[in-house]
């Protein structure tokens, strides 16, 4: 799957239709996820999109997080509550439900966003908030090389001292 951004930000029309891009579209086949998606929102700003193969992975990973008791029960209920399938049109384009479209804070134009385990749409304003570098995300980022090794530590630095 890809990740990273797609470079361009596309429209949802006035009848709640989405154009997924062929890139995407591609991807998706590639995936083995023909036809059959699924769309939720289950962070205010995001709606994700799963594939038929993501979205059994996401479900079988609630399941071995969740047991059986009564608050996981309902937790499980809520959070696939918020999810409704999906399709592709002939014209390769999928309905976003009004009230997705609402939770997510959505009115027209949208970014998407390829994660390893979906695919996040978010309003196209709401990208300009991830663009922008700031101290926090610098430390964070700092954080994850540190963790991955993706960088050296600076000479004379607490080499050792973890």
């Amino acid at each position: 799957m890809l990740l990273g951004r797609l470079p361009k930000v596309l429209t949802i029309d006035d009848k709640g239709r989405l154009v997924i891009p062929a890139l995407l579209r591609k991807e998706i086949e590639k995936e083995g996820g023909g036809q059959d998606l699924h769309l939720g929102c289950l962070e205010k700003g995001y709606l994700y999109l799963h594939t038929e193969k993501q979205h059994r992975e996401f479900v079988d990973a609630l399941s071995e997080v969740l047991d059986n008791t009564r608050k996981s029960r309902e937790t499980r209920r809520k959070i696939l509550y918020r999810f409704v399938p999906v399709s592709l049109d002939s014209a390769g384009r999928i309905l976003v439900p009004k009230d997705l479209k609402e939770a997510a804070g959505i009115e027209r134009d949208v970014i998407i966003l390829f994660m390893n385990e979906r695919i996040e749409i978010m309003p196209a304003d709401k990208a300009v908030d991830l663009a922008e570098d700031d101290e926090s995300f610098d430390d964070a980022l700092e954080d994850v090389f540190a963790e991955i090794g993706a960088r050296p530590r600076a000479r004379g630095s607490d080499q050792g001292n973890e």
